[in-house]
């Protein structure tokens, strides 16, 4: 069974105009999921996420700029945290492993840094996850697949910190945006 989990930013736009003799118009994007509930999981966000997004706090350049080079920025990283539960397999029931791996846009070379996709990025920053368990980094390319042991009846807890990171000297102001998909196979 696969359960897919996006955390990015997904947007409603409302789009309005106003034309001399014309009508207003407006446009809705909506966006929504249908699920299997004989092979799925209920996933409940916590922590830092709001809407499926996690804001961080601003950095400045000069704290970002005294790191050294893929070290995560720890003072200002952030909360990410899944709760799993009511997990079915064939509509009962299930007890097991879940197993967890995330994947994103990575920076070649390093899949254990989201590439910056900001509209206005900021120069040489980036941004990247720990396992809250043992700080270990995910790597992006869904390689770093994590182990829950899932008991029904009783949540299972995916915890990370998300954090910037500096991808080479010369920091220079501006935005950080990056998505990731987390998969739960079971």
């Amino acid at each position: 069974m696969k359960k897919n989990i996006l955390a990015a930013i997904i947007t409603a736009t409302v789009v309005l105009s106003s034309q001399a003799f014309a009508a207003n118009t407006a446009q809705l994007v909506i966006h929504g999921t249908v699920t299997d509930t004989d092979n799925t999981c209920n996933v409940t966000p916590s922590g830092a996420i709001t809407g499926g997004t996690v804001v961080l706090d601003d950095i400045k350049v000069s704290a970002l700029e005294a790191l050294a080079v893929n070290s995560p920025s720890l003072a200002s990283a952030k909360d990410v945290t899944y709760k799993v539960e009511d997990c079915k397999k064939d509509g009962k029931d299930y007890d097991g492993n879940l197993n967890v791996s995330v994947a994103g846009d990575y920076i070649s070379g390093s899949p254990d840094i989201l590439t910056n996709q900001a509209a206005s990025p900021a120069k040489n920053a980036a941004l990247a996850l720990m396992n809250s368990n043992d700080s270990s980094r995910v790597k992006f390319d869904g390689s770093t697949a994590q182990t829950v042991a899932y008991t029904a009846g009783t949540p299972a807890t995916l915890k990370y910190k998300a954090a910037y990171v500096k991808t080479a000297a010369g920091v220079e102001a501006g935005d950080v945006k990056g998505v990731a998909t987390f998969t739960i196979t079971y």
